[in-house]
C-alpha cells in the first residue's frame, strides 16, 4: 500500500515545519525591508520646484552663523526629552511645525526661490526648559526672517537673518521614514 505525502507526520513534526517556514518568512521579510531602506536612503531627494517640498516634514539639523555652526544632535535632544523640536512643514499655502514646546503655523509666499513666512500663530505653552543649543524664540525669529530656500544634497536650506542683521542659514533634514 502506497502512503500519501504527510500521512505519517505527527503533531510534533508539523510544529517543526511551521517553525522553519515562519523563520524563513521572517528572514525574507527582513531582507526585503533592509533592501528597501537602503534603496530609499540612497535615492536623493529630487526637488525641482517648491511644490516638491509640500507635505514633507523637515527637522532642523544645523544653524550656520558667522560665529560658527550650531549642530543639533537629535539623539542627545531625544535623551533630554526634546525629541520632536524644531520641525517645519509646508502644505496647502501654510507652514507649520514645532518649536520647543509649542506648535506654530502661518501662511507663506514663495516665488522663484524667494520665500516669505508671515508671522506665526500657535500654542502658548510656557516651556519649563529649552534645549541649550537654541531657544524656541530664536528659532521662530529666524524663520520669520527667511528670505530664500534651496535644496542641496537632499537638505532644505533657508537663508535668513539673525537679530543683528547677520546672514544665517537654517539647514533641515528630511524626517526619516517620510
Amino acid at each position: 500500500m502506497k502512503q500519501k505525502p504527510g500521512e505519517n507526520l505527527r503533531p510534533k513534526d508539523y510544529r517543526r515545519i511551521h517553525g522553519a517556514l515562519g523563520g524563513m518568512i521572517l528572514l525574507a521579510g527582513l531582507a526585503f525591508s533592509c533592501a528597501g531602506r537602503a534603496q530609499a536612503a540612497a535615492a536623493p531627494l529630487e526637488v525641482r520646484t517648491f511644490d516638491d517640498l509640500q507635505g514633507r516634514e523637515w527637522i532642523l539639523g544645523e544653524v550656520v552663523t558667522p560665529g560658527g555652526v550650531i549642530s543639533l544632535d537629535r539623539e542627545k535632544l531625544t535623551a533630554q526629552g526634546f525629541g520632536d523640536v524644531f520641525t517645519l512643514r509646508f502644505e496647502g499655502g501654510r507652514y507649520s511645525g514645532t518649536g520647543a514646546p509649542n506648535h506654530f503655523y502661518g501662511p507663506y509666499g514663495e516665488y522663484e526661490g524667494s520665500l516669505t513666512l508671515s508671522p506665526a500663530a500657535g500654542t502658548l505653552i510656557a516651556p519649563l526648559r529649552e534645549p541649550a543649543e537654541l531657544t524656541e524664540g530664536d528659532y521662530l525669529g529666524l524663520l520669520q526672517n527667511a528670505s530664500s530656500w534651496e535644496v542641496r544634497r537632499g537638505r532644505l536650506e533657508l537663508r535668513t537673518t539673525g537679530p543683528a542683521g547677520e546672514g544665517v542659514l537654517l539647514v533641515f533634514n528630511l524626517r526619516p521614514g517620510i
